[in-house]
């Protein structure tokens, strides 16, 4: 009897656990999520900003030298911050047709092999994007004194999210809350 008792207890105990880990992992990615998402919505907002005061300075006064390669910078982090929010989202174009004409175990195991390549060229793209970043840090960009380590960056950080992404869809895929 006092065994069963302890034994349910125990049961108990790693439920509450798995379900605590469950709402930690739910709650980070939302965190993600939202991060990303105001990153996008703040990015896009400051390049509408940027380009109207150049068109308004173009006409009334004189052409901002700097706005241009601004906007297009800015540009570069949120297309790279959008595709990890794709990602997350699961917003990407994928050949939806044979997936649902498959039994969903199937659908389940193509998901996870898919999301296992998309692991393994995110970890292969990984070194040549290091690379190119550091062999972009002792440049300077054209208009604005920065250097253009400040831009590259973003490809090896938005790789290293994307794996975060695809890992928790993974592991919401095998715990069937996808």
């Amino acid at each position: 009897m006092i065994f069963e008792l302890k034994e349910q207890k125990r049961d108990f105990c790693s439920l509450k656990q798995k379900m605590v880990e469950g709402k930690m992992l739910l709650k980070f990615e939302d965190a993600l999520n939202k991060i990303e998402g105001w990153f996008m919505i703040i990015g896009i907002a400051a390049m509408g900003v940027i380009m109207t005061l150049e068109v308004f300075f173009r006409l009334f006064f004189f052409a901002l030298t700097w706005s241009e390669e601004l906007a297009k910078y800015i540009f570069v982090w949120v297309v790279f911050i959008g595709m990890c929010y794709g990602i997350g989202k699961g917003l990407h174009i994928r050949m939806e047709l044979l997936e649902e004409k498959m039994p969903p175990v199937i659908k389940k195991l193509m998901l996870i092999v898919g999301d296992i390549i998309l692991i393994l060229l995110f970890i292969y793209l990984l070194g040549p994007s290091w690379e190119y970043f550091v062999s972009q840090c002792s440049q300077k960009a054209a208009t604005i004194p920065i250097h253009m380590g400040y831009v590259t960056i973003v490809v090896p950080i938005s790789f290293v999210l994307c794996l975060i992404q695809i890992a928790l869809d993974i592991v919401k895929q095998v715990k069937g809350e996808k």
